[in-house]
């Protein structure tokens, strides 16, 4: 069981996700004001890989659509992984002995390191299907506290 976590009631106001109990447990910053609402695991799959996005909830389910996320040049991947890295280094900074921080590291030094000539443009998907395509451990930001 899976979860998408708002910071209130309102279903849409995406906080952060996560896969199992586990998961929801590890976030350390979630206040009392938190909900986790229960999406199945293919769902859950489609948000952290980035291939669907929330688009609604009819009030017992939540609706997605299709993500938009590609990039059209290499210059866009790279300001795209920069991002990424900084977040990470935020959260390694914040939780540097958390259960994932060594995921994190690891991912941190994926992206840190990735050479977006070994790819071809544009790249009409997005980074997370694109490592989970290839086989490379990653996180989505609303994975991490």
């Amino acid at each position: 069981m899976a979860y998408i976590i708002t910071n209130d009631d309102t279903k849409t106001n995406i906080y952060r996700i996560a896969e199992n109990d586990s998961a929801k447990d590890n976030l350390p910053d979630l206040s009392a004001s938190c909900v986790a609402n229960t999406i199945s695991d293919s769902d859950f799959a489609n948000l952290k890989n980035n291939t669907k996005i929330v688009s609604g909830h009819d009030g017992s389910n939540y609706t997605y659509e299709d993500s938009a996320a590609e990039f059209a040049a290499a210059e866009n991947l790279t300001h795209y992984l920069n991002d990424l890295s900084k977040v990470l280094a935020s959260a390694l900074e914040r939780y540097p002995s958390h259960v994932d921080a060594t995921v994190w590291t690891n991912y941190k030094n994926v992206i840190d390191g990735f050479d977006t000539s070994s790819i071809s443009f544009p790249l009409n998907k997005s980074w997370e299907k694109h490592c989970e395509e290839n086989s490379i451990t990653y996180v989505h930001p609303l994975q991490l506290p």
